[in-house]
């Protein structure tokens, strides 16, 4: 496993320096490595690999320390120079803290800045909000944090930043639920700063998030989630996506979905003209896709108005290529001396391909829009017995076995905008495929080798809808489903 990381880290270093996808599958490749070796040559290729991180100019790659876990705490101090600067913060390194789970002094300064707008230049509400979350996730372990918080929140002053304030109190109130303590000093607080106040926390804690099943299969489940946000009683940010995960496990197989910001900006304007205020974020989307765990690199569809109106007029169904990449999860030798004195050797190898293409069509003259997402996902496996005598090597047994699986998922959505309340119609569709395995026996009195048995399960398809509303739906846009 490290020769093939630090393989591959050359090999990406001389041909794809530019290579977003590769740089976050490295990085993924390197936390697996670190977990099994500790020698001096993987610990030169993680502080290689460091150092290409910390040249990147715009902060995409930089994205891949969310693949890091733990290793990525080595680069909080070169993060932490981005924020409350004189040019600003830059909201896409504040973001990556969130996949830390440790504060220090420092880092927690920097955010109470954030927060109280006390920055050299002046923060969007976007990040200040987003501080709050961090304040409460990384560092309310430490009780005067949380005391701080609490009376940041509780100032007279609230209403004054009245969406800060609330959306404060909607953190709090949704990252700290299981603290019994702490609910009941939200609660009594909740009472004192007046039912306005309450009715905008009971309106955000509740939206954002849902999580909604679609189906359960054995240890497998799928559902969908929505998230929004709202700013001056409009929507400004959401979240839409298809989850694919183990039952009672954190770590997920497929995931993918849209984010959008700077909807109010849009929403709140007739003459669709971008708001220039500092404090409102620009209107921007981009898809989101995780993989088995694996962050990988996010794809803009647009950033300000006149790349939104382009992206509209440009999706017409034509097919694009979300990732395509491999990943090898193990490849580990075994090696065990029997009281008979031969020595059983085992070699496994397991090695994942995922490729996700879609399309996405909108057409402003009918007022509706469709989205396609198709995951097609490889797993191949590879695990080899033998016995062989300790001092000739040669082998007297040998046995090969392999295990091939390919899945092809596809998830289609149409929505119809052109009345209220909006129709929609979401599926969830597995192809039929085919579970083959192979097992080949080899033993020194047969001279020639014979032909592996091979046997194949076949699994059939499924089209998952939601509920009742949605078929019907579907039925009304597209006829029998």
């Amino acid at each position: 496993m490290m020769k093939f990381y630090c393989k591959f880290k050359e090999v990406f270093e001389k041909k794809f320096p530019q290579s977003e996808s590769l740089f976050y599958c490295i990085a993924s490749l390197l936390r697996t490595t670190l977990l099994k070796h500790h020698g001096e040559q993987i610990i030169r290729c993680k502080e290689r690999f460091f150092s290409l991180l910390l040249q990147d100019r715009n902060s995409r790659l930089l994205g891949a320390i969310s693949n890091l876990g733990e290793h990525a705490h080595h680069l909080l101090e070169h993060l932490i120079k981005s924020l409350c600067t004189s040019n600003g913060t830059d909201g896409t390194i504040l973001k990556l803290f969130d996949h830390f789970s440790a504060c220090n002094d420092k880092l927690f300064l920097l955010l109470k800045r954030i927060f109280s707008n006390h920055c050299p230049t002046k923060q969007r509400l976007s990040d200040r909000i987003l501080a709050v979350k961090l304040i409460v996730k990384l560092c309310s372990n430490r009780m005067h944090a949380f005391k701080w918080l609490l009376d940041a929140v509780a100032t007279e002053n609230w209403r004054r930043d009245r969406e800060l304030h609330v959306h404060s109190f909607a953190q709090m109130w949704n990252l700290l639920e299981h603290n019994k303590e702490i609910r009941n000093i939200l609660m009594k607080m909740l009472s004192k700063l007046g039912w306005d106040f309450a009715s905008s926390v009971h309106a955000i804690t509740h939206f954002s998030p849902v999580f909604k099943p679609i189906f359960a299969s054995n240890d497998i489940f799928a559902s969908y989630f929505a998230a929004g946000e709202f700013e001056n009683n409009i929507l400004a940010r959401t979240m839409l996506g298809i989850i694919l995960e183990y039952k009672n496990k954190s770590d997920s197989i497929l995931s993918f979905g849209i984010s959008s910001s700077g909807m109010q900006s849009m929403l709140s304007s007739s003459d669709f003209k971008e708001l220039s205020s500092e404090n409102v974020d620009p209107v921007g989307a981009e898809v989101l896709f995780f993989a088995l765990s694996v962050h990988q690199p996010s794809i803009s569809l647009f950033n300000n108005y006149s790349t939104m109106h382009n992206a509209i007029w440009s999706a017409d169904g034509t097919p694009r290529t979300v990732a395509n990449f491999g990943i090898q999860l193990q490849n580990s030798i075994l090696r065990l001396p029997l009281v008979n004195g031969l020595i059983l050797t085992a070699i496994c190898s397991i090695f994942l391909w995922l490729d996700v293409s879609g399309s996405v069509y909108i057409s402003m003259w009918y007022l509706n829009a469709d989205a396609n997402m198709n995951a097609v996902m490889s797993a191949y496996a590879d695990t080899s017995l033998s016995l062989h005598l300790p001092k000739s090597q040669r082998t007297i047994w040998l046995s090969d076995a392999e295990l091939f699986v390919n899945v092809n998922i596809n998830s289609f959505g149409t929505i119809d905008f052109s009345s209220l309340p909006l129709r929609t119609c979401l599926q969830l569709n597995s192809s039929p495929f085919s579970v083959r395995r192979s097992l080949a026996v080899i033993t020194p009195n047969v001279t020639s080798s014979k032909e592996p048995f091979v046997t194949s399960k076949h699994v059939d398809g499924y089209c998952y809808l939601l509920n009742k509303k949605i078929i019907h739906d579907c039925n009304e846009l597209h006829g029998d489903t």
